[in-house]
């Protein structure tokens, strides 16, 4: 499986990847009448990714990049699919057809990890990148959608890559031999840090 094709976070004027979460934001296009279609792209399975943003202290849901198999795209929330002055056509990322524009409040509730500055040489060939793996990763806490709590965590990421770097492993062979190091630095973090 590739990677993954993460959600997005606008936080504080800057474009963020969620990474983890400690529950589901509460958003399906299937509740909307858009069914997605998880086969079209090995780099996103769900079918679609999302780009919020928190927005006077609440979290909104605001893009939706989706396709569907049956090519079936109605308004969501008032909202069509964008569509290209120039050609008519739909405005499509690798694909994906996006609404923009949304303005969906998101009643979540739980922690969710936002990274950005992806350092490549920490890159692993499945799923969502870690949180270690970003030069700024920021811990939001929310309460039915309400930032309640905001912390700092690249700190913390700097030292796990700088204890994954004294690795032997990793100096040897580091892209095949990173989930090896991931999976042995869990023992070690995992009880502290619940993104680890």
């Amino acid at each position: 499986m590739s990677g993954q094709m993460a959600d997005n976070l606008n936080f504080n004027g800057t474009e963020y990847n969620i990474l983890m979460k400690t529950d589901i934001i509460p958003f399906e296009p299937s509740a909307y009448g858009v069914e997605p279609d998880g086969e079209m792209c090995s780099m996103c399975w769900r079918g679609y990714w999302c780009g919020y943003d928190v927005r006077n202290g609440m979290l909104v849901l605001d893009d939706l990049n989706i396709n569907t198999p049956d090519g079936v795209y109605p308004p969501i929330n008032g909202v069509a699919p964008l569509i290209d002055a120039k050609t008519g056509n739909y405005v499509a990322d690798i694909g994906f057809l996006k609404y923009s524009g949304l303005g969906i409040k998101i009643e979540y509730r739980g922690k969710m990890v936002i990274g950005r500055g992806f350092l490549r040489d920490f890159y692993i060939h499945m799923g969502v990148q870690r949180g270690w793996a970003f030069e700024t990763l920021i811990e939001l806490s929310f309460e039915g959608g309400v930032l309640v709590g905001v912390v700092d965590l690249s700190d913390i990421a700097a030292e796990i890559r700088a204890d994954i770097m004294r690795d032997e492993t990793f100096s040897k062979n580091r892209h095949s031999l990173l989930h090896e190091i991931n999976y042995k630095r869990k023992s070690k973090y995992k009880d502290e840090y619940w993104w680890f």
